[in-house]
């Protein structure tokens, strides 16, 4: 056992004993199967705290950010797991300047308190200009994304910057941690980012996915691009790659959804095993990751019912769980 493990056992144990509160696919069905307006008590059995005056989003929210107080608590280092905390500090800065620029929009109903950088002062920086509260390449790409979006107006000059230095940003603190499975999760993040706008954007414009094309993942340029040309992966394409075990299926994905649900399906495959870890970071690592999809799948399935969507349809757009 390394000394980085045994750094760990008490960590994985703490987190061992919280992981009977992550949702099923049971419970999930239960949701989506009860009548309508009864979401609310059905969350509270679930053990969410939904006051009758609080959204339920921001319940959704709030049990997240419980998710990773836990985790800071128990970490011997709460810093190794800001990888997880960083695309919420990428998210408050484009609010922060998307709604700086556009009448009628307030950025503070858009900001999460699950970043490095707490809302208060993440406003407070873009107020002052000063926005060295944000790791590096963050920090470094906001005077560019600045000057070019007051130039052009266009979205896709905030978010596709912002979105590469955020991963940079991950690689970075990965790399310093000298943990292996936190760099692997945010290696499998950029091929699973970059597989999903090359299917997006099949048989399309090729400059939008060189601007888009995340660096740092194990699946190259030249090979997403010839992808993107064909309009259709193949397995060959996925060989001795971080996906390689699910790149037969997507060679066979009908279309970028059916690619999505299946490299969604794939990553918390990759994940479920840390639950079994009693000694490393991996089951801290995998603890964060089922509560981030736990928030995504209850969006899905409350969003789904307010518009009326079948049970079915609803169950097909979910992620896999954890548990």
């Amino acid at each position: 056992m390394s000394a980085r493990q045994k750094d760990y056992i008490y960590a994985a144990a703490r987190i061992g004993a919280l992981e009977r509160s992550i949702l099923s696919q049971e419970q999930y069905h239960k949701l989506i199967s009860a009548p309508l307006g009864s979401e609310r008590q059905v969350l509270i059995s679930f053990g969410y705290a939904c006051a009758a005056d609080t959204p339920l989003v921001r319940a959704i929210e709030d049990r997240t950010k419980e998710a990773f107080a836990a985790v800071c608590e128990a970490a011997p280092d709460a810093a190794v797991f800001d990888v997880f905390r960083y695309p919420y500090d990428c998210l408050n800065l484009k609010a922060l300047i998307k709604c700086a620029r556009r009448a009628g929009f307030s950025a503070e109903d858009f900001l999460s308190p699950l970043g490095t950088v707490p809302p208060e002062t993440a406003k407070n920086s873009a107020l002052h200009g000063d926005f060295g509260c944000y790791p590096s390449h963050m920090r470094e790409a906001i005077s560019q994304v600045l000057e070019t979006y007051a130039k052009t107006g266009r979205p896709s000059d905030i978010d596709m910057p912002l979105d590469a230095a955020c991963f940079a940003d991950m690689r970075a603190s990965a790399a310093r941690r000298g943990i292996s499975a936190l760099s692997a999760y945010v290696t499998r993040k950029i091929d699973i980012r970059n597989t999903v706008i090359c299917a997006r954007l099949w048989k399309r414009e090729p400059r939008i996915f060189q601007k888009a094309f995340l660096s740092g993942g194990s699946l190259s340029f030249p090979s997403l691009e010839a992808a993107l040309a064909d309009g259709a992966f193949s397995a060959d394409l996925f060989r001795g790659t971080m996906l390689e075990g699910i790149g037969e299926a997507l060679a066979d994905a009908s279309d970028a959804e059916a690619a999505e649900r299946l490299l969604d399906a794939y990553e918390m495959a990759c994940l479920r095993p840390y639950r079994y870890d009693c000694f490393g970071a991996e089951r801290l690592i995998g603890y964060l990751a089922a509560y981030e999809a736990e928030g995504r799948n209850l969006r899905v399935i409350l969003a789904g019912r307010a518009a009326g969507a079948d049970g079915e349809i609803i169950r097909e757009r979910l992620c896999l769980g954890y548990v």
